[in-house]
């Protein structure tokens, strides 16, 4: 709650309404089921903003009040998402290779977030689907 307040204090100088950042929010997911940026692990909110040509501010606001989440969680859960996918597809168990193809650059990183986001490592999730 408290956290909320602030961000809403935060972008309270901006004059994005509910319709613009519902069109910025349906633009970044568009973006990426099309052209799958979060595949790249160096893509960041710089190439978004210039691809899509919205400020920043006006995505990470967009996120942020929108969608509660901020710009590496979002493009991280697309990662994860992508994961899982291969994970579900690949008869293969290879996790550090699986975790760079769905866009992280190193095991590390993707193991903290696909356990973060599922709840489960990459092979304790391959044995869930297995069962």
């Amino acid at each position: 709650m408290i956290s909320e307040l602030k961000i809403e204090e935060k972008y309270k100088n901006y004059e994005l309404d509910s319709t613009e950042m519902d069109n910025i929010i349906t633009a970044v997911n568009s973006y990426f089921k099309l052209k799958k940026g979060h595949l790249d692990s160096e893509f960041n909110l710089d190439k978004l903003s210039l691809d899509l040509r919205i400020s920043k501010v006006k995505i990470t606001q967009s996120l942020n009040l929108q969608l509660k989440t901020n710009f590496y969680q979002y493009i991280n859960s697309l990662r994860v998402e992508e994961a899982k996918r291969l994970i579900d597809e690949k008869q293969e168990s290879n996790f550090v290779t699986i975790g760079y193809e769905s866009g992280f650059k190193n095991k590390s990183t993707f193991y903290k977030y696909f356990k973060q986001i599922t709840g489960a490592t990459p092979s304790d999730y391959k044995k869930m689907l297995l069962e």
